[in-house]
């Protein structure tokens, strides 16, 4: 009967799926924004260090980082700083997607600074 029980348990985790990462409780990433001479920052403050791609097109940044996440954003979407015309977040199971809306000619610097990532906004008449 016990070898039973443990075939049919293993039948159905193979079914349905052993708990992954897509299920697990995404983390809080704080985002923070300032306004500086000749550029706007946004900061995304994670728990650890975390792997990020940057695209450009069209009037967005894409911030691709290689893990879940959920924006704590109110306080930056309130009062948006110069030059950043939106935000937004895409999960997609296993990674957090952050579109941020900026003027089509606007120039991008990305940083990585311990746990954090720094997304500086460029005034097109300092770039």
């Amino acid at each position: 009967m016990r070898a039973f029980c443990a075939i049919g348990l293993a039948a159905v985790l193979l079914a349905v799926g052993a708990p992954g990462p897509a299920l697990r409780a995404a983390e809080t990433v704080t985002v923070r924004a300032g306004e500086h001479p000749g550029f706007s920052r946004l900061v995304f403050d994670w728990s650890r260090p975390a792997k990020v791609k940057l695209e450009q097109s069209n009037g967005q940044a894409r911030l691709i980082f290689d893990r879940p996440g959920a924006l704590s954003a109110a306080r930056v979407l309130r009062d948006l700083p110069p030059g950043v015309r939106g935000l937004t977040a895409e999960g997609s199971g296993d990674r957090l997607t952050v579109v941020v809306a900026i003027a089509p000619d606007a120039k991008l610097r990305l940083l990585e600074v311990d746990s954090s990532t720094v997304l500086d906004v460029m005034r097109p008449d300092t770039a």
